[in-house]
């Protein structure tokens, strides 16, 4: 009886056995996305919702985004423009802070001082313990 690595879950192996195989072909993000999430969530691993956002060259639209909500269908996309990047309350949001320093934050989602990270990641349909700078 051979026994499973630590850490190794076998649900989460069949999710990116996915991604690497069939999923790879979906040439639509929020397509991709939408199918990636509901198979987390059959694969017993908790999620909720899940946010994903791309730069782009556009003139006029620096991002898309597109969030999964669970008890939603689909995913839901979202754009925007170049002033976004200027307001108030994105020059104080956590992933403005990760674009401005390079570094990688991380929050214990139980700790009080999480909270100003999770209000304002929450009031754009995103939470996240972790957030990785793009490189």
């Amino acid at each position: 009886m051979s026994r499973a690595k630590p850490g190794y879950h076998e649900g989460a192996a069949r999710v990116v056995e996915w991604m690497m195989r069939e999923g790879r072909h979906l040439t639509h993000m929020r397509e991709f996305g939408d199918e990636m999430c509901r198979r987390i969530v059959a694969a017993e691993i908790p999620l909720w919702r899940a946010f994903c956002s791309v730069g782009t060259l556009h003139p006029q639209i620096a991002a898309s985004a597109y969030i999964w909500r669970r008890d939603t269908p689909g995913a839901v996309r979202m754009t925007a423009t170049h002033s976004f990047e200027s307001e108030p309350e994105f020059a104080a949001s956590p992933i403005a802070e990760v674009r401005r320093t390079g570094r990688t934050i991380r929050r214990r989602l139980h700790d009080p001082a999480c909270w100003t990270t999770l209000c304002w990641a929450s009031s754009k349909a995103m939470a996240a313990r972790t957030m990785p700078p793009c490189r």
